[in-house]
């Protein structure tokens, strides 16, 4: 299931516990009681279909009225739908599933990469290796697909052209990182928060 503070609470759910389908791994359920929902296209706020990345937006009785010292307008549209900023695809039988933030996600050539999906099959083809995906400005891509892989105190840096090779089995070209750099664990560099600290990051590739 999926939870949302703005919905109140659960927002995704399902409650079939019978074995799913291998296509289903990873969806989140379905719409709970009370909530329509719609998934757009973040640009032009057309309705995507079955299987194509957008953003969730949400209304029903359950959703806030608003932020606290904000006006109504600038939480909802003018149909009183709330743009989540959580980016998703739904499969035929309406079962979601969760893709990434909005704010993460990196353009490049027109298309869109979720940083989440990179990440995942880095920790595939290296046999687990922590990997951190940001987008870095490009002239001619708008942005380029980075990754900072993170390596164990223990173990060597992965070989780049290897790796960059292998993922090619795991992922469509553009998703496959043009650039990429490594860091010991101790070396990561993060926030008073403990989360990652992306801009920092993004400075391992200027050059």
């Amino acid at each position: 299931m999926l939870g949302l503070t703005e919905a109140g609470s659960v927002l995704l759910i399902s409650g079939d516990e019978s074995d799913q389908p291998e296509e289903r791994r990873g969806s989140f359920g379905k719409p709970a009681p009370g909530f329509e929902t719609q998934i757009i296209d973040p640009d032009t706020a057309a309705p995507v279909g079955i299987g194509e990345v957008g953003e969730l937006c949400i209304r029903g009785p359950y959703v806030m009225q608003g932020y606290y010292k904000r006006g109504r307008e600038e939480c909802f549209d003018a149909e009183g739908w709330f743009h989540t900023d959580d980016l998703v695809r739904s499969d035929a039988d309406g079962f979601l599933y969760f893709v990434g933030r909005r704010g993460t996600m990196i353009k490049t050539a027109g298309a869109n990469v979720s940083p989440a999906e990179v990440e995942k099959a880095i920790a595939r083809v290296t046999g687990g290796m922590v990997a951190h995906v940001v987008g870095i400005p490009d002239g001619e891509r708008g942005q380029l697909v980075a990754a900072v892989v993170v390596v164990p105190d223990s173990a060597d840096p992965p070989a780049f052209d290897a790796l960059r090779e292998r993922l090619k089995a795991e992922l469509s070209a553009y998703k496959v990182p043009r650039r990429f750099a490594a860091l010991r664990r101790a070396d990561l560099p993060l926030m008073s928060s403990g989360k990652v600290d992306t801009p920092r990051l993004k400075k391992l590739f200027d050059a």
